[in-house]
């Protein structure tokens, strides 16, 4: 039975998440997360939310968010392949600077937009609404996976698999994303918050509103559940 849940805004559906995987006492096969403003971001929410904060050692709520939605695709002033090239360059420098990124070597924004022959999906599903004749109510997706890299494991990263956008008649763009293996720790929060951001661009660059943010977990999970559920019970009350 596929399990759903839902809010306004990506900390509050993230501690939905939390607390069901609790009272399902384990993973959760599959679970549906539904925001309806996946776009707003509150600044307390880095701090306060980050598995850093809950966890030393874990990697901050900024940084997961990064490796989906870097900071330079909310710069308004950034023209669009400015846009790709400021974090093309700042991912290159991290890794010259031997910081972690991710543990493999792009980060899911990069294989969006930085593909091994040279293509851009994320340009292209941008360039191909501009221009299709009939553009409403229409779909465009793009794997996060490669032919020449990947192959069929039974674990390990690449978690998310896929994005797919959906235009609709109110001139909204919906983003769903499918995720292999989802930590709801460790990642999910920020990889909400992450999607959240490549919505709002692809939205911005085709002159449309940015709406919902569905994910599809194939496999939701809770480490550190005690101090996790605690955070999560907050959000929910505030």
């Amino acid at each position: 039975m596929t399990t759903q849940v839902s809010d306004a805004n990506c900390a509050k559906a993230w501690a939905r998440g939390v607390v069901a995987i609790r009272e399902n006492h384990g993973p959760i096969s599959p679970l549906v997360t539904e925001i309806g403003s996946p776009c707003v971001v509150h600044p307390s929410w880095w701090q306060e939310l980050s598995p850093r904060t809950i966890s030393k050692g874990e990697n901050t709520l900024h940084s997961v968010a990064e490796m989906v939605g870097p900071d330079e695709l909310t710069n308004t002033k950034l023209k669009r392949k400015n846009a790709y090239n400021h974090a093309w360059k700042k991912f290159d420098r991290c890794r010259a600077l031997g910081r972690h990124l991710s543990n493999w070597r792009e980060t899911y924004f990069e294989r969006l937009t930085r593909n091994e022959n040279g293509s851009n999906r994320l340009e292209t599903i941008i360039d191909k609404m501009n221009n299709w004749q009939t553009r409403r109510v229409s779909s465009f997706y793009a794997h996060t996976t490669s032919n020449s890299l990947d192959n069929v494991v039974p674990i390990g990263s690449p978690c998310l698999q896929y994005i797919q956008f959906v235009q609709r008649d109110d001139d909204k763009v919906d983003l769903f994303a499918l995720y292999r293996n989802h930590d709801f720790f460790r990642k999910a929060l920020g990889n909400f918050i992450g999607l959240g951001r490549v919505l709002a661009f692809v939205a911005r660059e085709t002159q449309q509103v940015p709406g919902k943010l569905t994910c599809f977990s194939v496999n939701a999970y809770l480490d550190n559940q005690r101090q996790v559920c605690d955070v999560a019970e907050q959000v929910l009350q505030v």
